[in-house]
């Protein structure tokens, strides 16, 4: 399969990327103890811990970009999972 269409992969790569990210994110702000950062236990959704993040990144020092490539990463990953699967089929 990865000979033949690599699409597929690649796209199952961009999803993991885009969930390593969103981890990445939640982890920090639960590192900081930031007072929103309950989103692990449930109490807040899952979504709402991104621009949160981006609110408080200042006073950390830390960067926005794993906020802006996840969108990327999740639209790009779809899109390659679906041709990649598309196209393996006789």
């Amino acid at each position: 399969m990865a000979r033949h269409d690599p699409a597929a992969i690649v796209g199952i790569l961009l999803l993991g990327a885009a969930g390593f990210l969103f981890v990445h994110v939640e982890l920090k702000m639960l590192r900081a103890r930031h007072e929103n950062s309950k989103t692990l236990l449930g109490r807040w959704t899952r979504w709402d811990v991104l621009s949160k993040y981006l609110k408080v990144r200042a006073e950390h020092g830390w960067s926005p970009w794993p906020v802006y490539l996840i969108a990327p990463c999740v639209v790009l990953g779809f899109a390659c999972l679906v041709y990649g699967l598309n196209r393996l089929q006789p």
